[in-house]
């Protein structure tokens, strides 16, 4: 008997796929580095995909807005680094998000799942 491939999801949190613009802070700056493209997103981080540099380790400040008066701002260390033709991808983990915060973000994420 052949054995079957089965890929099997890993993740903590469940994930939603998009396309949604953010601007992207390096910890500290005042003004953006730069702006990216949330690929996807869950409640335990991002994939974002940017003409900017980061490195593995280094922590961001995420802003974006998912739909007209819901917006973020988190914070999020890079833990994924994978350069493309044009852009680099990034997988982002966020910490320190508020209560307040993690409520909406799972309530977006969840209406979007089910």
């Amino acid at each position: 008997m052949a054995a079957k491939n089965i890929l099997v999801e890993r993740r903590k949190y469940p994930r939603v796929s998009m396309l949604v613009l953010l601007d992207l802070y390096v910890d500290g700056e005042i003004n953006a580095r730069g702006r990216g493209v949330i690929t996807d997103l869950s409640l335990g981080g991002m994939a974002l995909e940017t003409k900017e540099n980061f490195d593995v380790g280094e922590t961001l400040v995420l802003r974006f807005k998912v739909v007209e008066g819901v917006n973020f701002a988190m914070e999020g260390e890079v833990v994924r680094k994978d350069k493309k033709l044009s852009t680099t991808g990034y997988g982002v983990k966020f910490f320190n998000i508020g209560f307040k915060q993690k409520i909406k973000l799972r309530n977006f994420i969840l209406a979007r799942v089910t």
